[in-house]
């Protein structure tokens, strides 16, 4: 297998960057990760300036999911799922961040699923009402099992 970064990762763009305002759940826009064939998916998620004043009552948690069939999906709660458990904020409640302040903005948090399930995504849950809304993208990078000559293609 060869050993450079190319052949070894597949990226996914897993929100394209937009305004999201309002306050309801979303997985709108979301594209979910499939990992089968991967040792571990990384999920790094930037979060731009707000155009409200973020607080307890007005934040979006970030909260990593999995799911065994990509329809019915679940709060990844256990810590043997994390490549590291310090990167959740909230173990409890799958939140890998609750962004709820302003220094919580204008930067990334990222978290590595290696759990048993095949697909895994970033849920956002806000909270308030986001007038002038918050900008935020995603992507996933995914690390290959070392499964032969030939990684798939993302």
């Amino acid at each position: 297998m060869r050993k450079d970064l190319t052949n070894n990762l597949g990226i996914v763009q897993t929100l394209a960057p937009i305004t999201w305002s309002g306050n309801t759940p979303t997985d709108t826009g979301l594209t979910t990760v499939d990992g089968e064939n991967c040792a571990s998916v990384e999920h790094v998620v930037n979060v731009g300036a707000s155009g409200d004043t973020l607080s307890g009552s007005v934040k979006v948690a970030l909260i990593l999911q999995h799911s065994t069939d990509d329809s019915t999906w679940a709060a990844v709660t256990d810590a043997g799922h994390y490549l590291r458990s310090s990167d959740m904020e909230t173990l409890a409640s799958g939140i890998v961040k609750n962004v709820d302040a302003p220094a919580d903005a204008s930067t990334y948090y990222r978290v590595t699923y290696v759990g048993p399930y095949r697909y895994s995504r970033i849920y956002l849950d806000f909270t308030g009402n986001h007038a002038s809304g918050i900008v935020i993208g995603a992507i996933a990078i995914k690390k290959w099992r070392n499964v032969g000559s030939l990684a798939p293609t993302a």
